[in-house]
C-alpha cells in the first residue's frame, strides 16, 4: 500500500481522535501523515459575518496555530505536516487534499454526541462517504484517549454501490500492510 494519510483535522475531541487514528494508520503502513484544516473560501461563509480582511487573517492564523500544536503532539517518529486549505465545502477540500498528497485514505472524526468507541456520522462524513474517490476512515469517539498506538484491525463496510470493490481492495491492502485482521461489515437500512 502506498500513498499518504490525510486527516481532516479540527481542534476538537473528534479532531484529536482523527489525528490519533491517522497516526496509527501512518505508522502501520509507513506513510506520511498530513493534518488538513479546511476553511471556507471567501464568499461562502454566512452572510451574517462581514467580509473583512482582518477577520480572514485571524481565522487563518488560528488554524495554523491549531495545526502546529497538533503536529507537535503526534508521534515524533512519523513524517508529518499540517496544511490549511480553502474550499466551498469541507468534504471537497479534504478530497482535493487527498488527491494533492496521493492519499491512500482520508481520516475524519465522528460527529459530536457519539458514544465512546462508536461512530456517529455528521454532514462531512456523510458527504465524504458518498462522494470521495479515496477511501474514508472514521475514527471512533475517544480513540485519542487510548494508550494503544497500534492498529488492532481494519473494518470495512461492503456493499454493491459503485466504488465498493475499490474500497474493499484498499482495505485488504491496508490490513495486509499493517499485518492485522480484516472485518467486513454490511450496512442495512433499518426502517422504524
Amino acid at each position: 500500500m502506498t500513498g499518504s494519510v490525510v486527516v481532516g483535522y479540527t481542534a476538537t475531541d473528534a479532531g484529536a481522535d482523527a489525528a490519533a487514528l491517522g497516526a496509527r494508520l501512518a505508522r502501520s503502513i509507513g506513510a506520511t501523515l498530513h493534518l488538513v484544516i479546511v476553511l471556507p473560501t471567501e464568499g461562502t461563509r454566512s452572510a451574517a459575518v462581514p467580509p473583512e480582511r482582518a477577520y480572514e487573517d485571524v481565522i487563518r492564523k488560528q488554524a495554523r496555530s491549531w495545526l502546529q500544536d497538533a503536529v507537535v503532539r503526534l508521534p515524533q517518529e512519523l513524517v508529518r505536516s499540517g496544511h490549511v486549505r480553502f474550499s466551498e465545502s469541507f468534504a471537497e477540500g479534504l478530497i482535493a487534499a487527498g488527491e494533492e498528497f496521493d492519499a491512500s485514505v482520508i481520516v475524519i472524526g465522528t460527529a459530536g454526541g457519539g458514544l465512546f468507541g462508536r461512530h456517529r456520522l455528521g454532514s462531512v462524513a456523510s458527504e465524504l462517504l458518498h462522494s470521495s474517490p479515496i477511501p474514508v476512515a472514521l475514527a471512533p469517539s475517544g480513540l485519542a484517549q487510548q494508550d494503544d498506538h497500534v492498529l488492532p484491525r481494519v473494518t470495512v463496510a461492503v456493499g454493491t454501490r459503485p466504488g465498493a470493490e475499490g474500497v474493499l481492495d484498499q482495505a485488504v491492502a491496508l490490513a495486509g500492510a499493517a499485518e492485522v485482521s480484516l472485518r467486513l461489515v454490511s450496512l442495512v437500512p433499518f426502517d422504524v
